[in-house]
């Protein structure tokens, strides 16, 4: 009996032993799970939109939504708190994309056919008219190209962010802004307009093919205020997501612009420089439409805060720190185009190689459209994310675009090398240019992927508002980089247009191996705005 009481006192001491440690082991669950879902909650709460008082829409990076280095099961756990916003993100970005891609034909379309106008105007003088609108494209780029180009950089920023923030009126205000700073910009771009001749002259080029340039630059210089006020009203559209009404107004501005192409181009005397006119015309067509639209859509009435002349003015130094860094982003890479292009005409049998050099660029520009999309695209999903106080997904669309335009750069690699010998056909019949053309089409089709990696990095950069790490980059890579190799290979080593082009293809990779290694870029660790 003894025995048995022993064994029963030893299984009740058991039963209550193990008891204990149950209940302490569902309080530790407890403990732990109750810890687990507070740090969950840590790294997935988002700090509430800004108060509407906020003016600037540009954020500081918000460490706390990010791992830290070195710990793993923070980096485990936001991949699990963000994975199921890649998918629509995904489907985000290439939606968007691809509407930008449709942009991007229907503006471009009439341009090419511009080209392709004047290179069949004339058979005895294709070259020479062809040569003349290269280098037309090549001044104007430098001149007003640039300025607008710097309202677009700023306007990729501040756009995007206050719309994903919630400011609408701040659109209105940045078009405001925009005004004042291109009234400033235009009269020295007039000026040198006037005066192009002379300025091309001194870069080296024969005063014949001088006086035709200046003849089509000063017909485009009336429609270069409504160029701007274009670019103004679509970045505020861009910033939304909203490009169907641009591929709308687009797509009948290209057919407005081809019918003038043809009437003052063949049916009229002004014969070569008709084009310059029918795009002067277009873009005023273009201004006005757009304008009806965003009145009638109600858009205007929403983010159009009346003229505000003292808060536009207040603006204009975050405007023009944005903008004058966008442009040396701008300016930078356009000045390695322009070398190209200026140079060409130094080379021997300058007529052809001019010829050849715009037929190369406006094919390589027809590749180039799908990343320029992304491009255009990422630059927009980003700024809204970081508007929106979301930097991991502004981190996952920028890996995101990086990707998609390097598999479309390869498409496009593979159709250069595939029609290397027929494109050029499309600009000239002439044999020389053909050829030449052909070879830098062979040659540099491998290529487009640093290209294609550069292009949506500089989109990358102006929806975080990183311009001036964007110029520092395109400085480096192709002023100090490019333009040198490039002028080598073309004139001590003999090489011609097609060392000048791969001069700058070396600053197209340089650039894109940094981009693609940058942490500024890629690492979710650092801030992605000042």
């Amino acid at each position: 009996m003894l025995n048995v009481s022993n064994r029963v006192t030893r299984a009740a001491n058991a039963v209550a032993a193990a008891s204990a440690r149950l209940s302490m082991t569902a309080e530790s669950t407890k403990a732990l799970w109750d810890g687990l879902s507070k740090k969950i909650a840590q790294i997935s709460e988002r700090e509430p939109l800004k108060p509407a008082t906020e003016r600037t829409p540009l954020l500081h990076f918000d460490a706390s939504v990010v791992p830290s280095n070195g710990v793993e099961d923070e980096e485990s756990t936001l991949r699990k708190c963000i994975k199921p916003s890649h998918s629509s993100e995904c489907q985000a970005l290439f939606r968007l994309a691809f509407q930008m891609l449709l942009f991007g034909i229907v503006d471009f379309a009439p341009n090419f056919l511009s080209g392709v106008l004047t290179g069949h105007l004339s058979a005895s003088h294709s070259s020479e008219f062809m040569a003349a609108r290269s280098l037309a494209l090549i001044f104007n780029m430098v001149t007003s190209t640039t300025l607008i180009a710097a309202m677009s950089a700023a306007m990729d920023t501040l756009c995007a962010q206050a719309y994903g923030a919630g400011q609408l009126r701040e659109l209105g205000l940045f078009f405001q802004t925009g005004l004042l700073v291109f009234s400033i910009g235009f009269p020295p771009v007039a000026l040198a307009s006037f005066y192009c001749v002379e300025l091309l002259e001194m870069a080296g080029q024969r005063r014949e093919l001088a006086q035709l340039v200046r003849s089509l630059v000063l017909l485009a210089l009336p429609g270069v205020p409504f160029a701007a006020v274009n670019t103004l009203m679509c970045k505020i559209l861009q910033g939304q997501s909203r490009v169907e009404p641009l591929v709308g107004v687009g797509l009948m501005a290209s057919v407005v612009q081809a019918t003038l192409l043809y009437v003052f181009m063949f049916q009229t005397p002004l014969g070569f420089t008709g084009s310059a006119l029918a795009i002067s015309t277009t873009l005023a067509v273009y201004a006005i439409v757009l304008a009806t639209y965003l009145y009638r859509s109600g858009l205007y009435q929403r983010e159009w805060p009346g003229w505000q002349f003292s808060e536009a003015v207040r603006l204009m130094p975050e405007f023009l720190r944005l903008g004058v860094s966008g442009m040396a982003m701008f300016v930078c890479e356009v000045w390695g185009f322009a070398a190209v292009g200026l140079s060409s005409g130094m080379l021997p049998h300058a007529a052809a190689v001019v010829s050849a050099d715009s037929s190369y660029a406006n094919l390589r520009w027809l590749g180039a459209l799908w990343y320029a999309a992304i491009s255009l695209a990422g630059s927009v999903r980003v700024g809204n994310a970081l508007g929106a106080n979301d930097p991991a997904r502004a981190w996952h669309t920028t890996k995101l675009a990086l990707g998609l335009s390097t598999a479309c750069s390869l498409v496009a690699s593979v159709a250069m090398l595939l029609l290397h010998g027929v494109l050029p056909f499309a600009f000239t019949s002439d044999e020389r240019v053909v050829s030449i053309t052909s070879k830098l089409l062979l040659v540099t089709s491998p290529l487009q992927v640093f290209a294609a990696i550069s292009s949506v990095s500089q989109g990358i950069f102006r929806g975080c508002g990183l311009q001036a790490l964007g110029a520092k980059v395109n400085f480096v890579c192709y002023i100090l980089l490019a333009v040198p190799v490039g002028l080598l290979l073309a004139f001590p080593l003999e090489m011609g247009l097609l060392g000048l082009w791969l001069g700058l293809n070396v600053g197209f990779i340089a650039s894109g191996l940094f981009s693609a290694k940058t942490n500024d870029m890629c690492s979710p660790r650092r801030g992605l705005l000042r």
